[in-house]
């Protein structure tokens, strides 16, 4: 920022920047004595610079905002219907599923920290019984996943195909999922991934549940390699013959897929700047927020 102005005062100080923002207005931060004056003068500011500047409104960048517990957002996104991503406009979201994994999605934790971007964690509750000799540390990723601002979805306990299962068994496997997690996070599912997509007669539950499913547009098929190299030419490959982007279906339990989002991230930055050489829209990556419709429509 650019030369910052101090005017003091017994109750107050308050600190502006020379430099103005786009619409021309000036950035300060009221500072009171009091946390809530702080709280509330920051709350201002940022409300007035994102909803006025070209940057878009706070809605836009709000997936990005979060608090250290940032699933708790997760509860704004539940009671939907299925979210399936066919509608993008130059939008890309992440989604990682059947982890967490030790061994793998720390590593991703550091890289979508590195880039600012905030993913869904559709999660098997397998991965944290007792029983299993890594449970521990899992739960400890799990905790970190919640902890930097990533949103938690519920995969099954099994990852069982749901259109095989009885009701009673439909229940099982996702209320224990839901509950572990919120055992562990304090916070329960909103958004649900059905295993291989097939959700069979589970639909009522999951909407009685206040669950909104979330599928996937782009599928690269990941598991099957275990070549980082493979799995970017394949998610490319992928949005070269759908250009308006949607969702991506990753796995954080595949260290391949793991070593090419760095690869993914950096084909996106290169394409957006072609793309504004060219005077077209660019690619946004973007969070649950950008899919999601309460009622009606969904894209």
């Amino acid at each position: 920022m650019g030369v910052v102005d101090r005017v003091s005062s017994p109750t107050t100080r308050f600190l502006s920047s020379k430099r103005r923002d786009r619409s021309g207005s000036r950035i300060g931060v009221l500072r009171s004595k009091t946390g809530t004056g702080r709280l509330l003068a920051l709350a201002v500011v940022l409300t007035s610079f994102f909803g006025t500047t070209g940057w878009g409104n706070f809605q836009d960048i709000s997936y990005k905002v979060k608090p250290v517990d940032g699933s708790l957002w997760s509860r704004l996104h539940g009671r939907g219907a299925t979210i399936k991503g066919r509608d993008a406009e130059r939008e890309i979201m992440f989604t990682f599923d059947d982890g967490p994994d030790h061994r793998s999605t720390p590593l991703l934790l550091d890289q979508l920290d590195r880039y600012g971007i905030k993913a869904v964690f559709f999660v098997n509750g397998h991965r944290m019984h007792s029983r299993r000799l890594d449970a521990a540390e899992n739960i400890e990723v799990l905790r970190d996943i919640h902890r930097r601002g990533h949103i938690i979805g519920n995969h099954t306990y099994n990852h069982r195909d749901l259109s095989t299962l009885t009701d009673e068994q439909i229940r099982s496997e996702v209320d224990t999922t839901s509950r572990l997690v919120e055992k562990i996070t304090g916070q329960r599912t909103w958004l649900f991934r059905p295993p291989f997509g097939k959700i069979g007669g589970a639909s009522r539950y999951l909407s009685q549940a206040g669950y909104t499913v979330m599928m996937w547009s782009l599928d690269p098929l990941d598991w099957q390699t275990d070549d980082p190299q493979a799995v970017y030419r394949a998610v490319i490959d992928r949005l070269n013959k759908q250009p308006n982007g949607g969702i991506i279906d990753l796995h954080d339990t595949n260290r391949a897929s793991v070593e090419a989002f760095p690869l993914i991230m950096e084909w996106i930055g290169q394409r957006n700047a072609e793309l504004i050489s060219s005077g077209e829209p660019i690619y946004r990556v973007v969070g649950v927020e950008a899919f999601y419709r309460r009622g009606g429509r969904r894209r």
